[in-house]
């Protein structure tokens, strides 16, 4: 009896770990606040869910351009995010925009970044 509730119990991770990662997505999407700040030599991204922060910051020089990207669907349609590359490293933000706005956002900083390079 105590191997089959083991069994059972290792069976289970899996899905303890996604619907820990959904809620966690639903969360972020309802309550999670992201600051991002691209300066002359430096850029920031803060992360702020329900006060657990995170933070990410380099050299604006890094910074390759920002992307429209699905990151996962709900009833088979893609939930989109914005994407900025910095070298190897992806960052996500905006999932929770509506498409409008991450249209608005692509294209601002796109152009911000077009524009900063074309002055170093």
């Amino acid at each position: 009896m105590a191997i089959r509730a083991g069994l059972f119990a290792l069976f289970s991770i899996p899905f303890w770990i996604i619907g820990l990662g959904m809620a966690y997505a639903g969360l972020s999407v309802l309550f999670g606040k992201v600051r991002l700040v691209i300066g002359d030599r430096n850029f920031r991204i803060d992360w702020d869910m329900l006060g657990i922060k995170r933070h990410v910051q380099g050299k604006t020089q890094d910074l390759r351009q920002i992307e429209l990207k699905s990151s996962y669907e709900v009833n088979n349609q893609p939930v989109m995010e914005l994407r900025i590359n910095q070298g190897i490293y992806t960052h996500k933000f905006g999932s929770g925009l509506s498409r409008p706005e991450k249209e608005w956002l692509l294209q601002e900083i796109n152009s911000f970044l077009d524009t900063w390079r074309s002055r170093h």
